[in-house]
């Protein structure tokens, strides 16, 4: 699926920009912007979340107003596999089809009629292989721009916490923390990679606002707009936000493609044709 060139704003406190749970993936989210509040400081929530979810590649975007800016963080032992309804004709052949040709979508059946017992072929719930790259993550200072599960294995011996990379975004906020249960805080799993990100926190050249009457945003960004090595093209890479085409030679963090530091950039929020 994809998800892009979005705009959610002043969602209720406590509540996320967007989130995944119990997915293999592959998700696009790119050229979004997210505002957790425009009426107070912050939003105590998240801007994006991953619960036993795979395979996400966020690019592009922009959070403001949240605690946090990302939360690649809940493991429940959940089982994500093919639950087939029992009372379906060859329910089992039609699993075992559907997992050998990577269509994961659920059939439409009520949990009371699904087998009491999980598809052998299926496998315990992992936050892996997520992309997390030239973003414009801008979450509150005192918090950690990013939360990850420290590493763990799944009922096969598997990591489950593999593959991640969160490089080359604009961020705003304390150093990423993994933990467990959100009370131990451990050491990163071995194949999570964090690099390249430029972080502005007390920059007074960095500033974010969304004007909600006139429904504009409006960015000045300092040199570090330019300094986070993200590379051109790519997931998401093709336009930005507003529909301009980005370039082929270089990089911006964030979903709108051509901003100048130093210079303030504002844009229209509303509904804009493809």
């Amino acid at each position: 699926m994809r998800f892009t060139r979005n705009v959610l704003i002043d969602n209720r406190p406590d509540s996320n920009g967007i989130g995944f749970e119990m997915s293999f993936g592959p998700a696009l989210v790119d050229n979004n912007i997210f505002v957790g509040t425009t009426t107070s400081a912050y939003n105590s929530g998240t801007g994006v979340t991953g619960m036993d979810a795979s395979g996400v590649t966020y690019v592009h975007n922009l959070v403001l107003g949240y605690g946090s800016s990302a939360s690649i963080y809940s493991l429940s032992g959940r089982t994500c596999g093919i639950w087939p309804n029992k009372t379906l004709p060859n329910a089992d052949a039609l699993a075992s089809s559907r997992l050998a040709s990577n269509v994961m979508e659920p059939m439409m059946a009520d949990r009371s009629m699904r087998r009491p017992h999980p598809n052998p072929n299926a496998r315990t719930c992992a936050i892996s292989n997520w992309t997390v790259e030239a973003n414009m993550l801008l979450g509150l200072a005192k918090s950690p721009w990013a939360v990850m599960h420290t590493a763990k294995n799944g009922t096969r011996g598997e990591p489950l916490v593999a593959d991640d990379t969160l490089d080359f975004n604009v961020i705003r906020g304390s150093p990423v923390v993994f933990s467990a249960q959100k009370k131990h805080v451990g050491p990163r799993p071995p194949t999570v990679e964090i690099k390249g990100n430029h972080n502005v926190t007390g920059s007074a050249g960095f500033n974010a606002t969304v004007d909600v009457d006139a429904l504009t945003l409006t960015l000045t960004v300092d040199a570090a707009v330019g300094q986070t090595g993200c590379t051109p093209g790519g997931p998401g890479g093709e336009a930005d936000f507003t529909g301009a085409p980005r370039s082929s030679t270089k990089c911006t963090p964030g979903p709108i493609e051509g901003l100048v530091p130093g210079q303030a950039r504002t844009i229209s929020l509303a509904p804009v044709g493809p």
